[in-house]
């Protein structure tokens, strides 16, 4: 058992990009990871059947003592959150795409948003765009394909460059100066998008702001933050391969990963 630890849910890998971060910022914290992979992707999946796996998750996390939960996944954000939040008493953050900051940075009043097909067509995001992005123009770019590539681990092959380098034209991005990444699994290939996109444009990624997020919660927890916190990973599918595609993007993970009936 794993005490009072930071829950952390996702489709698959992409909600490690997250998860790296609290860490690195919380590394006393203690750590439990989810990857939903027999549903992924979230961003093909319906609300109600997001809310369904993410109360059942949920549910398993508050079993393990999780305090506080972090939906590492745009889509789950976009689809449940609110709900949760009613249904559950312990704290949740979740992700969205940057839209603001993206908005209040841009010279030239243009941003592209990359996002799941779910988060791309959310009442949320809509929302998100009228509140924080008035009088810039918005292109939303949906990339199911390029998630489902990472997922796989396939991200230095020449299809994912080739791929990013037809998402990414003066056709589709416009004169954007800052592109924004609405899926936690963007984060995985920032770098080869921003060899695509070249250096003048920015790129702007929710990663440290979830963590200052769940610092700004943790703070006043009492203990010993001088201890290494523990951590365990969880998966609803796969356990070797996502251990395996996982050690690729961040290396050697610091607990064992369990397969999980949900």
């Amino acid at each position: 058992m794993v005490n009072d630890a930071i829950g952390i849910l996702d489709s698959g890998i992409g909600g490690l990009s997250i998860w790296r971060e609290i860490v690195k910022r919380l590394p006393w914290e203690n750590t439990i990871y989810i990857a939903d992979r027999l549903y992924f992707p979230y961003g093909e999946k319906t609300d109600r059947q997001i809310l369904r796996r993410t109360i059942k998750i949920v549910e398993f996390l508050l079993e393990k003592s999780c305090s506080v939960i972090v939906l590492a996944c745009n889509s789950a954000t976009v689809a449940t959150l609110p709900l949760l939040r009613s249904r559950f008493s312990c704290q949740f953050v979740g992700v969205e795409p940057a839209v603001k900051p993206a908005a209040n940075q841009s010279q030239s009043k243009e941003i592209t948003v990359l996002a799941t097909t779910k988060t791309a067509t959310s009442q949320r995001q809509r929302r998100l765009i009228e509140a924080h992005a008035k009088g810039a123009i918005v292109h939303i770019i949906a990339t199911p394909s390029l998630v489902r590539a990472i997922e796989e681990g396939k991200i230095h092959s020449q299809a994912t460059l080739k791929h990013l380098k037809t998402l990414l034209t003066k056709e589709t991005i416009g004169d954007s100066d800052r592109i924004v990444l609405g899926c936690t699994h963007l984060l995985f290939v920032k770098r080869i998008i921003q060899k695509v996109i070249g250096k003048k444009i920015q790129i702007v990624e929710p990663s440290q702001a979830v963590a200052s997020r769940v610092w700004e919660i943790r703070k006043y927890k009492k203990g010993n933050r001088k201890k290494i916190g523990k951590h365990k990973f969880f998966t609803s599918k796969d356990a070797i391969s996502f251990q395996t595609i996982a050690e690729r993007l961040i290396g050697p993970l610091p607990g064992p990963t369990s397969v999980i009936e949900l």
